[in-house]
């Protein structure tokens, strides 16, 4: 297979953290495309039970106003508990899996957010985190949005987490990691020059998958294998269709044309991907 193809990330994040007032302005001034459907699902925390915030509920209030402008659906929420979350994510789900690869996604959360184990957690307002140990029980973890989000079709899919605050959680046993862990801007599609596919060597992690070959990216410890190739240039590209030309032409693969069009749309993406793995992985 020759081409770009969307690789779903099995544990890489697919979505971007972003100023969500300038992002709302962006999307507001890009025009909806005929067939094009936004969706916007924003939450504001901030009646939490260990603690009252003064600003989530207003960010939220102002970021749904500039969304609904912008020409989205807007469903706005606050001071949500855990089950209540997670509902209401599930319905947003289905709105805009039932609009189709048109779909336009927004999700903003404002409230606590927490760290744990190198996961980010969104924390509902009924949560009772004594522990560092009672964050994964008690708290929603972010990539339980992105993840179910970035399976599905759609032409552009973001989350907005506002919510790295200073937190009064988890007096008890070890403290919690300031901040939130950062995240890897995963690309929306990735090259491929392969034709073989393989199984998932035993005792490895799967990262990403694919369509027509599933294993795309993996980890074995602190040592890592990918399929796709984040690296290619364009004078790689040339010299493998001159070399493998006869490529171009099996099934799934696309023309040659298409794949130099395509890289000045995607190679950005994947190239800024890269970069900051590189920058994480050397970092250990």
């Amino acid at each position: 297979m020759s081409k770009f193809q969307r690789v779903k990330a099995a544990r890489w994040v697919s979505f971007f953290w972003l100023s969500a007032l300038l992002l709302a302005v962006v999307l507001g001034q890009c025009p909806a495309q005929a067939a094009e459907q936004r969706f916007a699902l924003v939450i504001g925390n901030d009646e939490y039970k260990s603690a009252k915030l003064a600003t989530p509920a207003n960010d939220a209030g102002l970021v749904a106003n500039a969304l609904t402008g912008a020409g989205f659906a807007v469903t706005g929420a606050r001071n949500l508990d855990q089950a209540t979350l997670r509902e209401s994510f599930r319905e947003f789900l289905g709105q805009v899996a039932a609009a189709g690869p048109d779909a336009v996604a927004v999700v903003y959360l404002a409230g606590f957010g927490v760290q744990f184990a190198g996961e980010n957690y969104f924390v509902p307002v009924d949560a009772d985190i004594a522990r560092d140990v009672d964050v994964p029980l008690q708290a929603v973890r972010v990539s339980d949005f992105a993840q179910p989000l970035a399976a599905l079709p759609g032409r552009v899919k973001i989350i907005i987490v506002d919510a790295a605050r200073q937190n009064p959680f988890a007096r008890g046993g070890d403290p919690l990691a300031t901040g939130l862990a950062l995240v890897d801007p995963w690309p929306e599609q990735v090259y491929e020059w392969h034709r073989e596919g393989f199984d998932l060597p035993a005792g490895t992690e799967l990262l990403a998958e694919g369509d027509m070959f599933e294993v795309q990216a993996f980890r074995h410890g602190r040592s890592y294998a990918l399929q796709f190739h984040p690296d290619v240039t364009h004078a790689t590209m040339h010299r493998w269709m001159a070399s493998g030309h006869d490529r171009l032409a099996m099934p799934g693969a696309k023309p040659r044309d298409t794949h130099f069009a395509d890289r000045a749309v995607y190679d950005y993406s994947a190239r800024a991907w890269l970069s900051v793995f590189l920058e994480r992985w050397i970092a250990g």
